[in-house]
């Protein structure tokens, strides 16, 4: 008799097993973020949305010396990275304000050696924060909430989902602006590093 697991693994198409890219690659494939682009919020009462526009005037080092891989099987990794100076984070609505912004935070979910093909399920999926005053580029919680202070570190970045690492278009944006949240539909992005 046929089990259920083997019936699956038989309807199943046979892929050749797809090996996992060296740390450097996944550094590069975060490093071809899109350096600039700009988004817009819309308000019910306001005439005129909310803009927003980040810059990445250039790539500073990694926090780490590559980025960390959970497992050789998980395909999910994490990177840090520092902008240089002069990559800012502007809000545009009844006043503008330019926030520096320090750092990117990647969250990847490396999907090819998967045996899932679904245009829902992204090859490679990117969640993307672009961190505002996180000088020493450390994360989102912090771990010593015991001792006193804030559980959440960063109260300003944009998020923004990458699922096509060929056209980098940010998807599912938000925006976190003083420990608010909104949703925000993309303007225009560009002028990516390959």
């Amino acid at each position: 008799m046929i089990g259920l697991a083997t019936l699956i693994a038989l309807a199943t198409p046979a892929r050749a097993a797809v090996p996992t890219p060296p740390p450097a690659a996944y550094r590069q494939l975060v490093k071809s973020v899109p350096l600039e682009g700009s988004f817009k919020i819309l308000m019910p009462g306001r005439r005129r949305p909310v803009r927003i526009a980040y810059r990445i005037a250039g790539w500073g080092k990694g926090r780490d010396p590559e980025p960390i891989l959970m497992s050789r099987d998980s395909g999910q990794f994490f990177d840090w990275n520092f902008t240089t100076e002069g990559s800012s984070l502007k809000v545009e609505g009844d006043e503008e304000e330019s926030l520096p912004l320090t750092c990117v935070h990647v969250r990847g979910q490396d999907n090819r050696a998967s045996r899932t093909r679904n245009p829902l399920f992204p090859e490679v999926l990117l969640r993307v924060f672009l961190v505002a005053n996180d000088a020493a580029c450390v994360g989102p919680l912090n771990l010593n909430v015991e001792l006193g202070g804030r559980r959440e570190l960063w109260d300003t970045y944009l998020y923004f989902e990458v699922h096509d690492p060929q056209t980098m278009l940010p998807l599912e944006v938000k925006l976190r602006y003083a420990r608010n949240e909104y949703h925000a539909l993309l303007d225009r992005a560009g002028g990516g590093s390959r």
